[in-house]
């Protein structure tokens, strides 16, 4: 069973601008600066014209938190399509 569950809420959702308006794709990066195959970020609005996006969290996984405790730094990293433009913002503790 593949369990995708979103761990960000409407008000603490992830917001991104593109200066050009171009279309973005976002990828989570874990604590190595690895693509995280645990966390995911998808795009959930945009502002048609207007370059804005909003994005939530999700875990990909179920985590044991009982016997693996483990604090989760992540990076979400926002590329712009057409130029290849990247920013990228830590995510966590």
């Amino acid at each position: 069973m593949f369990l995708i569950s979103r761990i960000t809420t409407p008000e603490d959702r992830i917001k991104i601008k593109s200066f050009q308006s171009n279309a973005i794709t976002l990828t989570v990066l874990n604590d190595q600066s690895d693509v995280s195959t645990q966390f995911e970020a998808r795009v959930v609005s945009t502002t048609v014209g207007g370059g804005r996006y909003e994005a939530d969290l999700y875990v990909k996984k179920v985590f044991d938190y009982e016997r693996d405790p483990h604090i989760h730094s992540l990076v979400v990293r926002a590329t712009e399509s057409s130029t290849g433009l990247t920013s990228s913002v830590s995510v966590g503790p």
